[in-house]
């Protein structure tokens, strides 16, 4: 699943992970949105502390079979309250997630707070 797109392995994937550093060791980031965790586990081999969330519980499966125990993995809708405190994270990546929320405005509060 993570090789079909030629779009995510030569442009998204690339793009997104040269606007990161390469050290995060001591960073707390949340992957929104993460799907099968192709990025939650990229920011773990980069030092992070990685929060995933993602809609679908089968994302959530996939992702704690791809990380165990090195990330924290929740099942969250992005369009409700997010149940962290504020500047919990250092950085928030969504990667091809924000298309399918229909109003932006709770979630950009949540982040912003977040």
């Amino acid at each position: 699943m993570d090789t079909e797109s030629l779009y995510n392995s030569e442009y998204e994937r690339p793009s997104m992970l040269k606007q990161l550093p390469k050290n995060l060791s001591n960073k707390v980031i949340l992957d929104a949105g993460c799907a099968a965790g192709w990025y939650t586990q990229q920011l773990v081999n980069r030092g992070a502390n990685v929060v995933a969330a993602d809609v679908n519980p089968e994302m959530v499966r996939s992702t704690m079979r791809r990380v165990g125990d090195k990330s924290t993995v929740h099942c969250l809708d992005l369009e409700a309250n997010l149940p962290f405190g504020d500047h919990t994270f250092d950085y928030i990546i969504s990667s091809l997630t924000l298309h399918y929320i229909k109003d932006w405005s709770l979630t950009f509060r949540e982040f912003q707070g977040s």
